[in-house]
């Protein structure tokens, strides 16, 4: 498994906080039902990554940044829908904290960079999301990049 898809799943078990319950899913395309949605959900996903390599030998060490997008999903028609989606935030935040380096596995951590808030009008009943951009830097070398160093 490709060292960017083990993140994402060694991510995943922190990520159960209460303003998600079993609401947490590993996808970037997941299709939100609005109407079936019991609270908000949480998407998380791998998104660019930036590799800088040593020379073009075949086990050069390459340092790596990969983007962690985490997508907190809501029902717009909540009347508390900012409220809810900000206390969804900083549980998620906090898990990011208690997650620290995924068990030693990424030394310095999740860093999130940014948050950006929006309103999804694509579907019948409209979703308030708000996405927690995080990087993450990590090393393999060229020819295995399935083992984080």
């Amino acid at each position: 498994m490709h060292a960017r898809e083990q993140i994402r799943q060694a991510l995943l078990p922190y990520l159960q906080v209460a303003a998600f319950g079993p609401r947490v899913y590993p996808s970037r395309v997941r299709a939100v039902d609005p109407a079936r949605l019991g609270g908000p959900c949480l998407l998380v996903a791998c998104g660019d990554e930036l590799i800088a390599s040593g020379p073009g030998e075949p086990s050069a060490l390459q340092q790596r940044t990969l983007e962690i997008i985490l997508r907190i999903v809501a029902k717009a028609d909540l009347p508390n829908l900012d409220q809810q989606l900000a206390e969804a935030l900083l549980q998620l935040e906090q898990a990011l904290v208690a997650a620290g380096s995924l068990g030693g596995r990424l030394p310095a951590g999740l860093l999130p960079v940014s948050v950006q808030a929006g309103i999804d009008e694509s579907l019948e009943m409209p979703l308030g999301t708000l996405q927690l951009i995080c990087h993450v830097s990590y090393s393999v070398y060229a020819d295995a990049p399935d083992r984080i160093i």
